[in-house]
């Protein structure tokens, strides 16, 4: 019998905190989704461009148990209190007994363009091979207009494969 994958909740690093979100987060969430709403509406469909705390709070919550049930490991990125934006370990790829995951990502828009990004994704690599989930293979794909996202990619030595096309992978094209 193969027992399940009990995930860290959280990995400090000397810039950023990613953990897991937790009830109390939707304030940083609200305001961070607000303020980066047009960069996350393709993407995120729990979004909007007037998401109140309550909303926020309630996809938090959904997120944390999400992650404590092993369905999904989504993670916010944190300085202190300030959400910076998200990340995490999704199981697109198949069950986690595969040790195949999908890294996803949204930087902040105030924070977009410093090479945050690119900085959890090595955080992000370094946590799904070695500390975190043991993973064989770790999938990062991002949308062809995501130049930044590719740029990221390729700092962190990973081989790229043709960018996801416009209209395939988007869960929200509103």
């Amino acid at each position: 019998m193969t027992l399940p994958l009990i995930a860290p909740h959280r990995r400090d690093t000397p810039e950023f905190t990613l953990r897991i979100y937790q009830p109390g987060d939707g304030a940083a969430l609200s305001e961070a989704t607000t303020e980066s709403y047009e960069l996350l509406r393709p993407w995120m469909p729990w979004a909007s461009p007037s998401q109140t705390v309550e909303e926020a709070e309630a996809v938090c919550r959904r997120l944390g148990s999400g992650f404590l049930a092993g369905t999904d490991y989504t993670l916010g990125i944190w300085d202190g209190d300030t959400l910076l934006g998200g990340t995490g370990f999704h199981l697109r790829c198949g069950p986690i007994e595969w040790k195949v995951a999908e890294i996803g990502m949204w930087i902040r828009a105030s924070r977009s363009g410093e090479g945050l990004g690119s900085r959890v994704l090595a955080a992000m690599l370094e946590w799904g091979f070695r500390v975190g989930l043991g993973a064989t293979r770790v999938e990062v794909r991002h949308e062809e207009r995501g130049k930044r996202s590719g740029c990221g990619k390729e700092r962190n030595g990973a081989r790229s494969h043709p960018p996801i096309g416009r209209g395939r992978g988007r869960r929200n094209p509103a």
